[in-house]
């Protein structure tokens, strides 16, 4: 998967980090076809919510991620192993 094409504008490490993982499930949906609509329902959470973690707007509670993680067929690990990586870089 490819790093956020986000620049980090003020913005601290944790908000850096949840802008990539939420970039991450976006480039991890695109590439499974799904709408935002599909993953947000196949994830039993609300498309608006859905929006703000691809945003990478706002902290995203565990068991979201979970259920997320699980509707994409990927591990949370994997997720944030690589946010963890292309934060270090």
């Amino acid at each position: 998967m490819k790093k956020s094409g986000r620049q980090s504008q003020g913005k601290n490490s944790s908000e850096e980090a949840m802008a990539l993982i939420g970039s991450i499930i976006k480039d991890c949906r695109e590439k499974k076809g799904l709408s935002q609509a599909e993953l947000a329902r196949m994830s039993n959470v609300s498309l608006s919510r859905m929006r703000r973690i691809e945003a990478g707007t706002g902290a995203i509670p565990i068991s979201i991620c979970l259920q997320v993680a699980t509707a994409l067929n990927t591990s949370l690990s994997k997720i944030i192993r690589e946010a963890e990586t292309n934060l270090k870089s």
